[in-house]
């Protein structure tokens, strides 16, 4: 370590600072320590601005809100919100719910003359329905209408091929046939093709559960 020598002239006091060793590197690490605080200070400031600016420019990724497909209380009320009679799913929907494509062919692949379907308003099938007024039925809770066990299997058939069909049409699915009640109920139809063929028509497409009168015709 390199000390330094002055001369003393007579007289002078000697002092604590004069007795200490001539130390650079020493003075220079004490600089250093002296602005430590500030320099971690401005580095945290620093990398805190890099992640909130980071955080900013993050796409925000929020899932699309699903329209509904329910149409009011009443076919008036179905008409004056946009709705139409859809005869895949027996109900009436809004337009983003119908894959009209889909609907036009099953309205000619039918059992009936001419490819039709046919609706009947009794088991029996002697009174035929036109399809307005099984549209109408809607107004009238708990009414049914009959047609074959065909009809039942294609109903199945197109509503599996309108699900897939959704990935490309943007076509929303209804939530009353868009779970796994509906596949079971699809499946029991299959194993039981002799039974008649009966359905009825919805308004409110977006709840999920059968209704009560569906649920007691099922139990009898």
């Amino acid at each position: 370590m390199p000390f330094r020598y002055e001369k003393i002239h007579e007289g002078q006091h000697l002092t604590n600072v004069d007795l200490e060793p001539h130390c650079p590197g020493k003075n220079k690490k004490k600089r250093i320590t002296r602005f430590m605080p500030l320099i971690k200070d401005v580095l945290l400031i620093l990398l805190s601005t890099t992640v909130i600016i980071l955080i900013l420019k993050l796409p925000t990724q929020t899932q699309p809100t699903r329209k509904g497909c329910d149409c009011g209380d009443s076919t008036a009320q179905a008409r004056a919100l946009g709705c139409r009679y859809d005869s895949i799913g027996a109900a009436w929907l809004p337009a983003h719910c119908i894959d009209q494509e889909l609907m036009d062919e099953f309205d000619t692949s039918g059992d009936g003359p001419d490819g039709r379907w046919q609706y009947w308003a009794d088991s029996n099938h002697t009174q035929l329905f036109t399809m307005e007024e099984v549209a109408a039925l809607a107004d009238s809770p708990g009414s049914l209408f009959f047609t074959t066990p065909r009809w039942h299997f294609m109903h199945c058939f197109f509503y599996w091929r309108k699900q897939q069909r959704a990935k490309f049409t943007g076509v929303t699915i209804e939530v009353r046939y868009d779970n796994e009640r509906h596949v079971k109920h699809c499946g029991k139809m299959f194993e039981s093709s002799g039974h008649a063929a009966w359905s009825y028509v919805e308004l409110h497409s977006d709840n999920p559960e059968e209704p009560a009168f569906v649920k007691d015709i099922m139990v009898d």
